[in-house]
């Protein structure tokens, strides 16, 4: 009797310790596992028989973090592509070329940045069109004839390119002025091929003058304002917002 219960006590310890604890429903987390025949999904214990295999898989996230959400369209990279300067790496287009356009930065010694006088002598002036200041040249002898240039060349030229150029000129109060606005093709041997010219008469209001040019190419080009009008030392003109622009069109603005 006492063998047969024994037996008994046997199987039934041994039943108990086959039989897994049913733990389905429980918090679980990555520190707490369910156990055997129990998975951890979405903080609770579940029979693994019980998940879809969608459930437990790849789709637990990747598709939010794949490329479409970390691509270039997020990076910038259509910002940052043909408008880069690639196709103006010659002569940029529809920009002004001139340094100190508006006459704006001033010398120590008076003078304006990035300009000179090849005849006569620029100043820096409070007599401005737009900003706070504009350029004077003045007469620096008897019966002058003024010239006023940028300081550097534009250099990249190439056959047909067609460059666009103005400027506000003013005359002294009570006076006018007739001057020039020339473009110039100059080449390294030292000759040159100029626009015709516009001449025009300024009064002590600004006026506005253009000119354009289709550079022969394989030299550098110059903006060249000079005065018609002769003047004795002291006395001269006023020049601002001054534009040398290669144009992208077959006209100038």
């Amino acid at each position: 009797m006492l063998r047969i219960t024994a037996i008994a006590s046997l199987l039934l310890f041994s039943a108990c310790e086959l039989a897994p604890l049913d733990v389905t429903g429980l918090r679980c987390d990555d520190s707490s596992e369910c156990g055997d025949g129990f998975v951890c999904f979405d903080t609770r214990c579940f029979h693994e028989d019980a998940l879809p295999l969608e459930d437990g898989g790849h789709d637990a996230g990747l598709p939010d973090a794949g490329i479409p959400d970390a691509g270039a369209p997020d990076s910038g990279t259509p910002d940052a592509g043909f408008d880069a300067g690639i196709p103006d790496a010659g002569v940029p287009r529809d920009i002004n070329l001139l340094l100190n356009p508006g006459f704006e930065i001033r010398l120590s010694d008076g003078g304006v940045s990035n300009w000179r006088a090849s005849t006569g002598r620029l100043q820096s002036s409070t007599q401005s069109r737009s900003g706070a200041r504009s350029g004077k040249l003045i007469s620096s002898g008897t019966s002058q004839q003024m010239v006023l240039i940028p300081s550097v060349d534009q250099p990249g030229t190439e056959f047909g390119m067609l460059f666009c150029s103005s400027a506000w000129i003013r005359a002294e109060n009570g006076q006018t002025v007739d001057l020039t606005l020339t473009l110039r093709d100059r080449y390294a041997d030292g000759g040159s091929d100029a626009s015709a010219g516009v001449r025009f008469t300024a009064t002590d209001t600004w006026k506005q003058v253009k000119e354009q040019h289709v550079s022969f190419g394989n030299s550098t080009m110059q903006m060249r304002i000079s005065s018609v009008t002769r003047y004795d030392a002291g006395d001269g003109f006023f020049i601002d917002d001054a534009v040398l622009l290669r144009s992208s069109a077959s006209f100038c603005p």
